[in-house]
């Protein structure tokens, strides 16, 4: 008697039970984990319809279509680029500019015709519902081609990854669209969709591969350029 120990049952032993303010907290520490858990498997890529175009690596999950609304990617707020003047995307990792459209290019070429179809009808229109044009005529169509083929080359290197929007690739492509209008506008429908049935020399015979090809080489040449200045 006098003792302040608690005890159980009237045994001896000090009692072990948990404080009801304890409890609660656990409680809703654990509420809390289940809707964080539910939080993150909401914000689940989505997958794509299979009746899609599929490209290269014969995965659902890689499909492009002009209907397609790709999930947003929010640009850094510093991130105002026109160039690659020292800032490069994300999903550009850690290749060089002209290493990036060497890899985007090597993709190209083996990029079966109803992909490249569904790339052009969606980039190249004059706006109007099942307007597509035959050539492209402004700077803004070769961006939206460059834009969707390396969504689409992004999405195949990570599967796992949301697709990246138009709205976070289009501020980066200003360079080579604007080095394709220059040089090469306009381009072709026709020649930009046929794929060579010439397996070994399928890259020389590739209209848009030699394109993309030539800007690397031109970004390459420009970076060794702007290292020489300084």
């Amino acid at each position: 008697m006098g003792s302040t120990d608690s005890t159980c049952c009237g045994s001896a032993k000090p009692c072990t039970a948990k404080p009801l303010q304890s409890k609660i907290s656990s409680s809703r520490q654990k509420q809390s984990f289940q809707q964080c858990r539910s939080s993150r498997q909401f914000m689940r890529p989505t997958s794509y319809n299979t009746d899609d175009h599929i490209i290269p690596g014969e995965t659902p999950d890689v499909v492009f279509t002009a209907t397609d609304t790709p999930l947003e990617h929010t640009l850094e707020k510093s991130a105002k680029p026109s160039s690659y003047n020292g800032f490069k995307p994300k999903w550009m990792l850690n290749d060089a500019p002209h290493r990036f459209y060497q890899r985007v290019a090597k993709f190209f070429v083996v990029l079966p015709e109803q992909s490249r179809i569904a790339i052009w009808d969606s980039s190249v229109s004059t706006g109007e519902v099942n307007c597509v044009l035959v050539e492209t005529n402004s700077k803004e169509h070769i961006a939206n081609i460059i834009c969707r083929l390396i969504i689409i080359y992004c999405k195949y290197q990570d599967r796992k990854k949301p697709k990246l929007s138009i709205k976070a690739v289009k501020p980066y492509t200003d360079e080579i669209a604007t080095y394709i209008y220059d040089k090469h506008n306009p381009l072709e429908k026709e020649k930009f969709v046929h794929q060579s049935d010439d397996v070994i020399n399928r890259k020389e015979n590739d209209y848009f591969y030699r394109i993309l090809i030539g800007f690397a080489n031109y970004s390459k040449a420009k970076q060794r350029s702007n290292r020489s200045t300084h």
